[in-house]
């Protein structure tokens, strides 16, 4: 076929009418289908696939925040301090009744678990079951919560635990698992995501109040020949109270103590409280006398002590150890005829007509208590105010002896506190500044003796918080003081027995370093070593170390509100 013939039939075959037969065109519409077919399936699956993805996302995202919301609520606030919401408020309110599978509710340790669901194992826990998180609502959860040890071993709470209870809501311990389960279904299949974790209680917070007081009427301390200390303690009290997640509040009282280092003690009424949950006031606890000895020498002994309204909690939320109309108390009570205390390092300067067997220091009976020590610690707030109250409101002696002879048989200084009292506290109007103070008063009396060629008299020396000056004679003063005669008829001086002595003066009460307070005036301690020391010189011959230190009324207060 020639070129010309060729071209000449392709322009009348476009000038035809004809088009693409029906067989054609079934042909193209049947591939076409199955090409859209197949595209739209991929689309779809792809679409699918994005959703589950998305809900296995979201799935996890949901179980994780719930677990951060858990972490981040504390552990534990005692309901005597805050009716706030806790972990355990919310999440282990009680052990009533018995949670059925799937349920909300408390778990025994016999009870029916579903461990695919999180539940654990074994041991008791508490299941909350949220059938519709917020938000999320095709999305389930549970949570399972469970007390545990250091080592992770399940613990049961007692039948009265109540988070929601005051006096009822202290943890088993300071630790839990918990185990948080999402739930959702994609189609007709469950999906699920876990998430498991422990909570401890952590670090108390800083104790937004603070309260602390110490009292001792009479400390001795002195080396025995042995070498061992040996220590009379007598009338202590200690208290605290304080609040910051949880109230915390203990005191204790001590009638008397007699102690060898390292060895045997003789003690007297002793007794202590701690809270939570409050405790006391315990009333009287009299124990009769007790006695210590070295080597068939007594070196302590005392009559009756007694202790009584200890006392320690909380009261609307305020913590309280002691209260001010029942302070805790510790007494040495009067013998009936006698000494109600007596101390002996066993000395042996025969020259200072000292032996063995002689008493360094004794106390006589008083009127009816020998010696007396209150204290209480409370908190308070109202609507407009708040403070917190360290008080020590009394210590009371009958005459202490010191270095009876037989020339001086009731003693060569003879000291008496009347009264002393210490009270420390801050607070403010809420919304104003804090006022911080501390207040120490005492009285004391003391008296030393002086020879008048045959016998002794004695000389009277005021003390207490209005002297601007120490009035006790000073070591060249003691020098010359004298009080008796040795066997050889050479005179003794007061300071054969006494190497220093010191009373709190005017100008060291309220002064740094025994009073310190912040700038803010939200804290006050006030912390003196004693209204009176006294150092002896040594009391037996050759051995330096054989002195004895006296202290009558050590005292100390600490108040704090950060409210």
């Amino acid at each position: 076929m020639s070129l010309v013939s060729f071209a000449r039939r392709r322009i009348l075959a476009a000038q035809s009418d004809e088009g693409f037969t029906l067989v054609e065109i079934m042909a193209a519409l049947v591939v076409f289908a199955l090409v859209a077919g197949m595209a739209l399936a991929m689309l779809l699956t792809a679409v699918k696939g994005g959703l589950v993805a998305k809900q296995d996302t979201v799935g996890r995202n949901i179980t994780q925040a719930k677990i951060e919301e858990l972490r981040n609520l504390p552990y534990h606030i005692d309901q005597a301090v805050s009716t706030e919401y806790d972990l355990l408020d919310l999440y282990y309110p009680n052990v009533s009744g018995s949670a059925g599978l799937g349920a909300t509710g408390y778990v025994p340790a016999s009870g029916t678990r579903d461990t695919t669901s999180g539940d654990p194992s074994s041991g008791a826990f508490y299941r909350t079951v949220i059938s519709a998180v917020p938000s999320f609502t095709q999305f389930s959860q549970y949570v399972a919560i469970q007390f545990v040890d250091s080592n992770g071993t399940a613990k049961t709470p007692p039948s009265t635990w109540s988070a929601s209870t005051a006096g009822s809501d202290t943890p088993v311990t300071n630790m839990v698992n918990i185990s948080v389960t999402t739930l959702w279904k994609v189609g007709k299949t469950q999906k699920k995501y876990n998430i498991f974790t422990s909570i401890s209680a952590g670090r108390p917070l800083v104790p937004k109040v603070n309260i602390q007081g110490h009292l001792e009427g009479l400390s001795v301390t002195g080396l025995l020949p042995s070498g061992y200390q040996a220590t009379l303690d007598a009338s202590q009290v200690d208290f605290n109270a304080s609040f910051s997640n949880i109230v915390t509040a203990a005191a204790t009282a001590l009638g008397a103590r007699a102690a060898i280092e390292g060895g045997s003690k003789a003690t007297g009424a002793l007794n202590s409280v701690t809270a939570p949950p409050n405790v006391g006031p315990i009333g009287s606890g009299i124990v009769n006398g007790s006695s210590l000895a070295d080597s068939g020498n007594t070196v302590g002994a005392f009559a009756k002590t007694d202790t009584k309204n200890l006392a320690a909690g909380s009261a609307a939320g305020q913590p309280y150890s002691g209260t001010s109309g029942s302070p805790v108390t510790a007494d040495v009570l009067n013998n009936g005829g006698g000494y109600d205390l007596q101390y002996s390092n066993e000395p042996s300067s025969d020259h200072l007509g000292l032996h063995s067997s002689s008493n360094v220091v004794q106390v006589i009976d008083g009127a009816s208590t020998a010696m007396t020590s209150t204290g209480y610690g409370t908190s308070s707030t109202s609507s407009t105010a708040h403070s917190a109250t360290s008080n020590i409101p009394s210590l009371t002696t009958s005459w202490i002896q010191l270095f009876p002879t037989a020339q001086a048989p009731n003693g060569i200084v003879q000291i008496q506190v009347t009264q002393a009292s210490l009270n420390c506290q801050t607070g403010a109007n809420y919304g104003a500044s804090s006022t911080a103070s501390s207040t120490l008063t005492y009285a004391a009396t003391l008296k030393y003796a002086t020879w008048n060629g045959s016998s002794v008299s004695y000389t009277t020396v005021n003390l207490g918080s209005g002297n601007s000056t120490d009035p006790l004679p000073t070591s060249s003063q003691m020098a010359t003081i004298q009080v008796g005669v040795d066997g050889s008829g050479s005179p003794i001086y007061l300071g054969d027995y006494i190497s220093s002595w010191g009373s709190l003066t005017s100008g060291a009460i309220g002064a740094a370093p025994a009073v310190q307070k912040t700038s803010d005036n939200k804290s006050i301690s006030a912390n003196y070593q004693g209204l009176l020391t006294i150092n002896s010189q040594p009391l037996r011959t050759g051995d330096a170390t054989s002195g004895v230190g006296v202290t009558i009324g050590a005292i100390s207060c600490l108040a704090v509100d950060y409210r």
